[in-house]
């Protein structure tokens, strides 16, 4: 059997797991913080009522929002709130929920335009109750998924569209594009996490979606991450609800050890990791 001498105390171990929470997250990923707007809106996300384009100004008001704060959280959850978007109809076309951590640029009419995306404003802020929130959100992480937890209730049935979405671009210094029939060059995306299939629920479940990484030498400066009750423009049906809850990214790290002839080797790591089923464990806590 392999051996492997720790030469650490366990309890220094565990402040890896501090480490590895402390790195890069979505800034209000539990959707804890409403100030900007109240209860339409959680601070670091923007929708409708912080559009810019031809058409924002149609896009929402008071009476037609399509963002609120929900009590109804994750099982488990240590928070007090959740997120929820919903459809509504606009000049009789259902148009989607939609949360960004980017702006949403309301540019044409017709629910699949290509002037109608969401893309993160570097440049771009609101301030309103004391908070700025801003249209862009920077971020320097290399993830290895993103977990969401999600509740999907569609208001019937949309045989062709009946997916809800949730994406996530990270990119480089650039304001990138993310629309259906008009996104940014891969040229400045670092990694992807794309889920286009979540189906009906009723009931709330945790996502944990994989990043896919170009490795073309961009580098991480921002996050785009996005969310819509239907993966196609105009899809489903009016008051269609996605509730969204507790947004977190996971790092997974690793180290190779090689095992040398006398079949011991020492190892540091300051993070949690899992030992092989064919080596040993010992911890060294004093030297004699």
């Amino acid at each position: 059997m392999r051996k492997i001498i720790a030469l650490l105390a366990a309890a220094v171990l565990l402040s890896g797991a501090a480490l590895a929470q402390n790195r890069p997250q979505i800034n209000n990923g539990d959707f804890e913080t409403w100030t900007f707007d109240g209860v339409n809106l959680p601070n670091y996300f923007n929708s409708f009522q912080t559009a810019d384009g031809t058409w924002s100004g149609t896009a929402y008001s008071s009476s037609n929002r399509q963002v609120q704060r929900s009590s109804d959280t994750r099982p488990g959850s240590t928070g007090s709130f959740s997120c929820s978007i919903w459809s509504r109809k606009v000049w009789g076309v259902n148009a989607q929920g939609n949360l960004t951590t980017g702006r949403v640029h309301a540019g044409g009419t017709s629910a699949t335009s290509n002037k109608n995306y969401n893309y993160s404003d570097r440049d771009g802020s609101n301030t309103r109750n004391g908070f700025t929130n801003p249209c862009a959100m920077p971020f320097t992480g290399r993830p290895d998924s993103l977990v969401v937890w999600v509740k999907f209730v569609p208001n019937g049935t949309d045989s062709k569209h009946p997916y809800a979405k949730v994406t996530a671009t990270i990119h480089d210094d650039f304001d990138y594009i993310d629309g259906y029939e008009n996104t940014s060059p891969q040229s400045h995306v670092v990694a992807t996490a794309i889920n286009m299939t979540i189906a009906r629920t009723d009931s709330w479940k945790r996502l944990s979606i994989p990043f896919r990484y170009t490795n073309n030498g961009a580098q991480p400066r921002y996050i785009l991450l996005s969310a819509a009750t239907n993966a196609y423009p105009g899809g489903g049906n009016e008051n269609d609800y996605l509730y969204l809850d507790d947004i977190t990214l996971v790092y997974n790290q690793s180290h190779t050890l090689g095992i040398p002839s006398q079949g011991w080797a020492s190892l540091c790591l300051d993070f949690p990791a899992a030992v092989p089923a064919d080596a040993k464990v010992y911890i060294v806590t004093g030297l004699v």
